[in-house]
C-alpha cells in the first residue's frame, strides 16, 4: 500500500501489518498526482477522503428524510458520539435483515472503528477464550466438498463460503436442479416451513425429495414432511460440552459439562449421538472417532488440558483463566508487525478492494431498502405500509407454544401498530386484523403502541402450533386463516453480498378482519334472561346480548369484564361458566364476598331483565 506523506509531498510505501511511520504526516484528504515507478502519471485519494466525501452526501435533513427519524434527534445523537471515547456497539438489531444489510453493516462497522472503542474500556471488548479444537469447522471438509455448497457462484462473500444456505438455494436445487439436484435432507431442529420466507415453497422443496428425514423434540410443518420423524431428547436429558459462555472475561473461562438431570424418554436420543451414529454407518468412524462421543470431546478439550472425566467430577464446570489483553490488534504479531484486525490487509478496512473485485460498491453505501418493496408488476399504492416482524420474547422461534404457562403470557400473534393508524383504518386494541402483503395476508389480533411511526406495522413470527390445554388450535403454516407472517413474505429481492432476505421491510397494508359470529371488543350490552342459586352464596347469571347478534366460541378459562349499567365504572372480571352460541345465552357465576362491592351490588340489586356491560 501507498501513504501521502504531506512533509515530502510524496507517496511513501507502507506495508498494513506494521506500524505506520510518523503517522502525523500522512495525509488524510486531498488530491495528490505523482510518477509511478514506470512513469506513468498517477492520481490518488486517500481512502478517508474518498469516506468523507460519501458521507458529504447524507446531510441532517436528508438523514432524516429517509429515517423519519427527527432532524434534531440526529443532530443531538451525532453530538453525543462524537463527543464521547467509551462507545459499545449492540448488535443483533435486525438491521442485518435488509435488502441492503451488507452496508449497513459496512457502515455501522466503520463509524463504530472511527470512535476509537474498539477493544477498549467502556467498548466492545473482544474476549480471550481458552483455546480448543473445532469439531465443526468449515475448512475441515476438503476443497472439492466445500465448493459444493448452494448459492457459492451467486454469493461467493455470503454465508455459502462458510457453509451456510439459504432456503432459496435449496429450493432451487430442490425443484429445479441447480446447480446439482439435492435429493435428499438429514435436518437437526429446524422448521424450514414457518421460520423462512416463502412457506409455502418450502412446504413443496421438502416435499420433493426423495428421503428427508427430520430429529426433532416436537411435530412441527416441517416434520410433517418429512419420510422419517427421529425423537431428539431435550437438554435436560443428556450431557452436553460447553466451552466458555458469553458476556465477561469470567464466563468465557468457564468449562462445563452440563450433566443429564432425568433418563432420556422412551427411545429419544441426542441429536449429536444421532449424527455421529450415522457417520459411522456410512463408513466415516475415523472421522467420527471411532464412534465414541467422549473421544471426540476430549480431542476438543486437548489444547485446554482438561479431559471429559475431570469436568463429569466437577459438574458445576472448571475455570480455564486467560489473560484479557486489551486493544489487541495494536499488539505484536507473530513475526513481527501487529496483528491488526481479520480482515485482507490487516486493517480497518474503509474501502474493501475485495467488494470491489466482486463488482460492489468498496465505500460504505446507503441503499434505500424501500425501493425493493413492491415487486414487479404490483400496485405501490395497494401497500402504503411498511411492515417488520420479530420474534416473540416468551417463545423460543416458532417452538413452545404448545407450553401451557408460556402460552398464557402470549395467548395469540399480534400485530403492533400507532393508535393513528389503527383510526385510520378502522381498528381497535384487541380487534382481528388482516395485514396484507404482495404474498398475501394474515390474521393477527391488534396491539396499540404510540412508540411506533404511524406508517409502520410489527408482527411477530414463528406462529402455528395448538396448544390443547387452553383450547387453542393449530393455525396453517400458510393458506387461508395462517397466523405465520413468513407465509405471506418473499425472499426473491436479497442482499447482493450476503443473501439476506428483507424480513424488516416489506410493503404490508392493515385492514379489520372478517369478524367471527358474536365478537366484541367494546363494551356491550347484555339482559339478564335467568338467576338461580346453585349454592346460598354463589349466584348464576343467564346473559343474551341486547343487539340480538349470535356469541363467539368460548375457550376454556375465558373470562369477561362486567359492568353494572346502574353502577358504572364497577368493574369485576368472571369466569365464563355458561356458553352456548346457538341459543345466545352466556352465563357467569358470582361468588358472594363479605364486604365485596361488585358480588354484593349483584347478589342483592340484579333481577331478570336487568342490563349489565360485558367487555
Amino acid at each position: 500500500f501507498a501513504v501521502w506523506d504531506e512533509e515530502h509531498a510524496a507517496p511513501r510505501a507502507h506495508r498494513a501489518d506494521r506500524v505506520l511511520a510518523r503517522p502525523e504526516t500522512v495525509a488524510l484528504t486531498g488530491t495528490h498526482r505523482f510518477t509511478d515507478a514506470i512513469g506513468r502519471e498517477r492520481t490518488a485519494r486517500p481512502a478517508f477522503a474518498l469516506l468523507a466525501e460519501r458521507c458529504e452526501e447524507w446531510t441532517p435533513a436528508r438523514v432524516s428524510a429517509a429515517t423519519w427519524l427527527d432532524e434534531d434527534d440526529l443532530r443531538a445523537f451525532y453530538d453525543l458520539l462524537g463527543t464521547h471515547r467509551r462507545v459499545a456497539y449492540y448488535s443483533w438489531t435486525g438491521i442485518g435483515q435488509h435488502t441492503n444489510a451488507t452496508q449497513t453493516e459496512r457502515a455501522v462497522a466503520v463509524l463504530y472503528a472511527l470512535t476509537g472503542a474498539c477493544d477498549r474500556p467502556g467498548g466492545n471488548v473482544w474476549l480471550a477464550a481458552p483455546e480448543a479444537n473445532p469439531l465443526h469447522g468449515f475448512d475441515l471438509l476438503s476443497e472439492k466438498q466445500r465448493a459444493k455448497a448452494l448459492g457459492l457462484a451467486e454469493l461467493p462473500l455470503g454465508p455459502a463460503r462458510r457453509g451456510w444456505i439459504s432456503a432459496r438455494h435449496f429450493r432451487r436445487a430442490v425443484l429445479d436442479g441447480t446447480p446439482y439436484p439435492v435429493r435428499a435432507l438429514v435436518a437437526f431442529g429446524s422448521n424450514l416451513v414457518v421460520t423462512q420466507a416463502g412457506s409455502r415453497a418450502n412446504a413443496e422443496a421438502l416435499r420433493a425429495l426423495d428421503l428427508q428425514v427430520h430429529i426433532d423434540l416436537f411435530l412441527n410443518p416441517t416434520a410433517a414432511t418429512a419420510d422419517y420423524v427421529l425423537p431428539a431428547n431435550s437438554p435436560w436429558e443428556h450431557e452436553a460440552l460447553r466451552i466458555g459462555f458469553e458476556i465477561t472475561q469470567e464466563a468465557v473461562e468457564h468449562i462445563q459439562l452440563r450433566q443429564a438431570m432425568i433418563p432420556p424418554v422412551g427411545l429419544s436420543r441426542p441429536d449429536y449421538a444421532i449424527a455421529v451414529d450415522l457417520a459411522c454407518r456410512l463408513g466415516l468412524s475415523d472421522d467420527f472417532f471411532g464412534g465414541s462421543i467422549d473421544a471426540g470431546w476430549n480431542h476438543q478439550l486437548a489444547p485446554t488440558g482438561l479431559t471429559v472425566e475431570q469436568l463429569r467430577r466437577s459438574p458445576g464446570g472448571v475455570r480455564v483463566p486467560r489473560e484479557l489483553v486489551l486493544e489487541k490488534h495494536t499488539r505484536p504479531a507473530p513475526g513481527g508487525g501487529v496483528r491488526g484486525f481479520l480482515t485482507p490487509t490487516n486493517r480497518v478496512e474503509l474501502y474493501s478492494e475485495t467488494l470491489l473485485d466482486h463488482g460492489h460498491d468498496p465505500l460504505p453505501t446507503a441503499t434505500d431498502p424501500l425501493a425493493a418493496l413492491h415487486p414487479p408488476g404490483t400496485d405501490p399504492d395497494a401497500y402504503p405500509l411498511v411492515l417488520t416482524t420479530h420474534k416473540n420474547g416468551v417463545f423460543v422461534h416458532s417452538s413452545h407454544r404448545h407450553v401451557a404457562s408460556l402460552r398464557r403470557r402470549s395467548p395469540e400473534p399480534t400485530v403492533d401498530m400507532h393508535p393513528d393508524l389503527a383510526a385510520r383504518r378502522g381498528l381497535e386494541e384487541g380487534q382481528l386484523a388482516l395485514v396484507a402483503t404482495p404474498g398475501g395476508d394474515v390474521t393477527l389480533r391488534v396491539r396499540l403502541d404510540e412508540d411506533l411511526h404511524p406508517s409502520v406495522v410489527l408482527a411477530e413470527f414463528g406462529w402455528w402450533e395448538e396448544c390443547p390445554p387452553l383450547g387453542r388450535a393449530a393455525t396453517p403454516a400458510f393458506g387461508p386463516g395462517t397466523a405465520n407472517i413468513n407465509a405471506v413474505l418473499d425472499d426473491a429481492a436479497h442482499d447482493p453480498v450476503s443473501g439476506s432476505v428483507p424480513l424488516r421491510a416489506v410493503a404490508c397494508d392493515v385492514r379489520p378482519a372478517p369478524r367471527t359470529v358474536g365478537q366484541w371488543t367494546m363494551p356491550r350490552r347484555f339482559t339478564v334472561s335467568a338467576l338461580r342459586h346453585p349454592t346460598p352464596d354463589v349466584l348464576a347469571l343467564s346473559m343474551t346480548p341486547c343487539d340480538g347478534a349470535g356469541l363467539p366460541p368460548v375457550r376454556p378459562g375465558q373470562h369477561v369484564l362486567v359492568e353494572s349499567a346502574s353502577r358504572p365504572g364497577l368493574t369485576r372480571a368472571y369466569s365464563v361458566t355458561e356458553a352456548r352460541p346457538g341459543s345466545g345465552v352466556l352465563g357467569i357465576a358470582v361468588k358472594h364476598v363479605p364486604g365485596g362491592e361488585m358480588s354484593g351490588h349483584l347478589h342483592r340489586r340484579l333481577a331478570v331483565g336487568d342490563t349489565v356491560w360485558l367487555r
